[in-house]
């Protein structure tokens, strides 16, 4: 194996080993300063709970399999298109 190379220094990284009851991963998770969420109820609560002032949070930009807008991705989030949504948007520029 090679070399494990981070773009962050000094950051504390925590590794789960799957015997932390919930509640300590909600607690552990939202003590962050930033988020990379899924589109989970319990990655948006870990954000939401959060008490970092200048968070960043990083989100699907679909949490739903339809072209519904999700009211709980907020404003100010930075949203990532999963490979399928860049496909169906190259399809509707071509035609």
């Amino acid at each position: 194996m090679g070399e494990e190379q981070y773009i962050y220094t000094g950051c504390v990284t925590y590794y789960e080993d799957g015997t932390d009851p919930v509640w300590e991963k909600l607690r552990l998770m939202s003590a962050c300063k930033h988020f990379v969420v899924s589109n989970s109820t319990f990655s948006w609560w870990t954000q939401y709970l959060s008490k970092s002032e200048n968070k960043i949070v990083v989100s699907p930009s679909r949490w739903f399999n339809n072209d519904y807008e999700s009211p709980l991705i907020a404003k100010d989030w930075i949203l990532k298109m999963h490979a399928y949504e860049r496909k169906e948007a190259h399809e509707k520029r071509k035609n």
